[in-house]
């Protein structure tokens, strides 16, 4: 990579001979960077040549913040390298291969997720939108790592430049110089909640405030479940929690038989699907030619159309082994039930998709659990997979797309985390979004974590997760768990961690709603991917409630009291003799941390006929004080020994029972 300060240098030499003409260092020359204030709240930043010769690449002079209004614009052309016509538009590439080939790519940790194929998301489908840096940002992602990244996605990057410049396919290139972006940052102080944006029904829609500790979303939804008519910020429509792919999309796509393969035609893809510019990973052989013997018909596309990585939550189902080869592709078949039906199409069974090919997890994996999964999908164990995991509560990471094979579902394919909640977590009984999920203090998890994976046999991409925080080769991936309704703290009490290279593991920790677990793997960027699969238990410290309280019910055949007067210093002025009045006063005050007044202690009592009014003030007494002071001073075996006492007591103070009169009793309520 070479540095805007070598241009300098080389002008500068360049102007002290006279000699005015490009030098090759000016041709490739990368990332010249701009800058300038139009206002007191706004920055805006210029790349001019980003580099195309790099996968990735980090921009920490560019820096965002929480709440920051980002706006990026980008436009120009790349010399792509080989033979013919090679230059293609940054932002909108044409011709062979550019379905998934030839386009710049941005990310921002907590804003834009991560893509296809170990990269960040196509740069087309986030211009002129406005982005906000979410205000809640968990632990594991630090201010300084809100920086800018770009990319650029191709298959050999060692030809890449901006020098030699042509028109282009279908002139694309056209009267167009070298690739540029502008990131415009304008300061809001303003919460950022609410809805990403969106204006197709394939756009992915997420909550700003709904991220997981990876920055991935949690649970979006398209475009098409949200009801146009409503305000933006309206959350999904029931009545619109499906949505159409094969309507929507599946007019951009065609079979080609002489070139044997799919031809996306991108113009209609934005017109009427998304705005997004999902990047596509298809079986280019020729065993998918439609007919008896094709495996990966086009139901509209012969393979994926991949989003971004993203984290569901719901109920797992146990679907299928899809067989070994050559017959099938060894993939690991589960659905899982999405809150409010998030991310679903037409063609999902009311849930999403999760696949895994066993080649690449489970039959690396170490866990008794997960090597009897794979034992009994091999051996056709389906109803033994569903008793242990149909309906439990499970948390999934992975590449979000539609799969084209099975008619335009959705799924997450390659799942790169699963966690399984085997007991301690109940299962989910309604579908509210954000519905409490647990009800135990220790959680049995089972799981696995690992950055690669494959789109299955009707795709051709190997996907790469880069992770968080990456320094010496390495990088922290986490799994996110509900954190549970009034824990106050969590412990691992038991852990057993199986890893295909040295892991290093993190604690649990609480961010929000979510207990976060970290582990540190190998950064599959460098060419090799890692993996880590085991059991832990967590230990969550719930205090117990307050006893459940309900109204005090005196006898009116016992002090004259009606039902519904049930305060302590109403009881004391119903007494008229001062002399009970003043030894009941007394046995009161006498009970620590206890004085008469009123209160809104509540209990369900049911009274005798000479000591429920001392019972009832016996209890109360306890409860009050119990409840005034943490540290009660009578255990329980001694607080038996005083309520016999005060019951003793009170009741030799009571007025004699008086036989009702029949005239004056009150009808029964």
């Amino acid at each position: 990579m070479r540095h805007a300060g070598f241009a300098a240098i080389g002008a500068a030499v360049c102007l002290a001979l006279s000699v005015l003409v490009p030098t090759a260092a000016d041709a490739d020359t990368f990332d010249r960077i701009t800058v300038n204030h139009p206002n007191a709240t706004t920055t805006v930043f210029r790349i001019d040549r980003p580099n195309p010769t790099r996968q990735t690449s980090n921009y920490p002079s560019i820096l965002f913040h929480r709440g920051d209004q980002i706006v990026i614009d980008a436009g120009g052309c790349v010399q792509t390298g080989g033979y013919g016509l090679t230059w293609k538009s940054y932002t909108d590439p044409q011709g062979g291969s550019a379905d998934y080939l030839y386009s710049g790519t941005v990310y921002i940790r907590g804003v834009i997720p991560f893509g296809a194929d170990g990269g960040y998301q196509r740069i087309g489908g986030v211009l002129e939108k406005t982005l906000r840096v979410p205000t809640d940002l968990p632990p594991s992602i630090k201010d300084s790592d809100l920086s800018l990244h770009l990319g650029y996605q191709d298959d050999n990057y060692s030809d890449n430049s901006y020098d030699g410049h042509d028109n282009g396919d279908n002139d694309q290139c056209l009267n167009v110089g070298a690739a540029w972006v502008v990131i415009s940052i304008t300061t809001d102080t303003a919460p950022a909640t609410g809805w990403t944006p969106r204006s197709k029904p394939f756009d992915l829609s997420w909550r700003m405030e709904d991220i997981d500790a990876n920055g991935l979303p949690v649970n979006p939804f398209w475009g098409a479940q949200f009801d146009p008519h409503k305000p933006f910020g309206s959350d999904p429509d029931p009545a619109h929690f499906v949505a159409d792919f094969q309507g929507s999309c599946g007019p951009a796509f065609s079979w080609s038989y002489g070139n044997h393969g799919m031809v996306e035609d991108l113009t209609a893809l934005n017109a009427d699907c998304t705005t997004q510019a999902p990047t596509s990973d298809f079986d280019h052989s020729s065993s998918v030619e439609p007919g008896p013997l094709s495996y990966c018909h086009p139901e509209p596309l012969s393979g994926h159309l991949d989003w971004a990585y993203a984290t569901l939550t719901g109920r797992v189902v146990w679907d299928q082994y899809s067989g070994n080869q050559p017959f099938g592709d060894t993939d690991m078949n589960f659905w899982l039930v999405i809150p409010g039906f998030g991310a679903l199409t037409r063609e999902d069974p009311m849930a999403v998709g999760i696949e895994v090919r066993s080649g690449e997890t489970l039959d690396n994996y170490a866990d008794p659990f997960w090597k009897n999964l794979r034992a009994n999908a091999e051996g056709g164990g389906d109803m033994t997979i569903a008793s242990q995991i149909d309906r439990k509560f499970a948390v999934v990471s992975g590449l979000l797309g539609i799969d084209g094979v099975h008619g335009g579902a959705t799924e997450i394919h390659p799942a790169t985390t699963m966690a399984i909640c085997l007991s301690g977590c109940t299962e989910l009984s309604g579908e509210k979004q954000g519905e409490e999920i647990v009800d135990g203090a220790d959680q049995h998890w089972v799981f696995f974590v690992q950055n690669y994976g494959a789109g299955g046999e009707c795709s051709s991409s190997e996907h790469f997760w880069p992770g968080l925080n990456s320094h010496d080769g390495k990088a922290w991936y986490f799994l996110s768990l509900p954190w549970p309704p009034g824990a106050t703290g969590v412990k691992m009490s038991a852990q057993q961690l199986n890893a295909s290279e040295t892991v290093k593991s993190s604690k649990p920790k609480q961010w929000g709603k979510w207990d976060m677990l970290g582990f540190e793997l190998p950064d599959p960027t460098n060419g090799s991917g890692a993996s880590v699969d085991g059991e832990f238990i967590l230990h969550y410290t719930i205090p117990k409630p307050p006893p459940q309280r309900s109204a005090v019910v005196y006898p009116t055949t016992a002090i004259g009291r009606s039902d519904e007067d049930a305060d302590m210093q109403s009881v004391l002025a119903k007494m008229t003799d001062p002399v009970q009045k003043a030894r009941l006063l007394q046995l009161m005050k006498a009970t620590p941390g206890f004085t008469p007044r009123p209160h809104p202690d509540a209990i369900s009592t049911n009274f005798g006929d000479d000591g429920g009014a001392a019972e009832a003030v016996a209890t109360v007494t306890k409860d009050k004080a119990r409840s005034l002071t943490r540290d009660h001073p009578y255990a329980d075996a001694d607080y038996d020994k005083w309520k016999a006492n005060f019951v003793a007591q009170v009741v030799k103070i009571m007025p004699p029972k008086k036989a009702p009169d029949a005239q004056k009793v009150s009808p029964a309520r």
